[in-house]
């Protein structure tokens, strides 16, 4: 494994490691140092992937992001042309599978002390 391809897993390690936390905490019960440690690293080392926990919890937004991006393709393919009833139906659940999923991560975004963050994501 290549020194990019080790620090890339290193930073997914992370990611991982955050989301999990946020999905059993909450994003303001989840500190950097609960990060680090669930990656099985120090606070010192995560600080060489990351910024700070906000950058981290972007990273997460992102990863949100492109899976939605990747369903609407996903969608589109497999739609049939013409068959509009079946299209915004297949569509329909598409979007409830990936918009309205009430994980306790997507919950906390809209809570005011996270409003930056979930302004971020909807942009």
């Amino acid at each position: 494994m290549s020194k990019a391809e080790a620090a890339e897993a290193r930073r997914e390690q992370i990611v991982r490691a955050a989301r999990e936390l946020y999905e059993e905490r909450g994003i303001d019960r989840t500190s950097v140092t609960d990060i680090a440690a669930r990656a099985g690293m120090t606070r010192s080392l995560f600080y060489h992937y990351f910024t700070h926990k906000d950058e981290v919890t972007a990273a997460i937004l992102d990863g949100y992001v492109q899976g939605f991006v990747e369903a609407v393709r996903q969608w589109d393919e497999k739609r049939v042309r013409g068959d509009v009833a079946g299209a915004l139906g297949s569509c329909v659940a598409m979007l409830r599978l990936h918009l309205f999923d009430r994980d306790s991560f997507r919950t906390d975004l809209r809570k005011s002390q996270n409003a930056q963050l979930y302004q971020r994501f909807s942009q």
